[in-house]
């Protein structure tokens, strides 16, 4: 088995690479993941991103409103040009065996920089605590209220 150094040392294989991504999800002790999310509007959903660079995200971080989180990293195959990653621990992931990976939004600075509005970031529903918005708490507790 090879280590995650020689992983990233491999060529580049028609623009896709094994790099290192970087995402920030809510801290907290329980099972699950509450992650910052990328919106296309203000009505979207959101999707998950990840970055090849931390301090990418790290800039992104500051349109979220603050919130306890941590950064997390794992190992990606990623294509800037199509703006894809795909998390290499899910494709390890015992439990999801048989599961397809499903594809990961990959935001760059050039990304970024399109995306430079607070409206374009939020943390994803579901996880109550005293440091979100009263905006926050409601869409949870919508999202909450379709699911039942």
């Amino acid at each position: 088995m090879k280590s995650s150094k020689e992983l990233l040392a491999l060529p580049d294989l028609g623009g896709w690479r094994i790099a290192e991504g970087y995402w920030a999800q809510l801290a907290h002790g329980l099972m699950g993941t509450f992650p910052a999310l990328l919106c296309e509007s203000l009505k979207s959903e959101g999707e998950l991103f990840v970055c090849l660079d931390k301090s990418v995200l790290e800039e992104a971080l500051q349109f979220l409103p603050r919130r306890n989180f941590k950064i997390s990293k794992n190992l990606v195959v990623a294509n800037e040009t199509s703006e894809l990653a795909f998390d290499l621990t899910a494709l390890n992931d015992q439990r999801d065996i048989g599961r397809e990976s499903e594809p990961i939004r990959l935001l760059t600075a050039n990304g970024l920089l399109t995306k430079s509005d607070r409206r374009f970031f939020k943390w994803a529903p579901g996880l109550v605590s005293n440091d979100m918005s009263q905006a926050e708490f409601a869409e949870t507790l919508q999202v909450a209220l379709a699911q039942a």
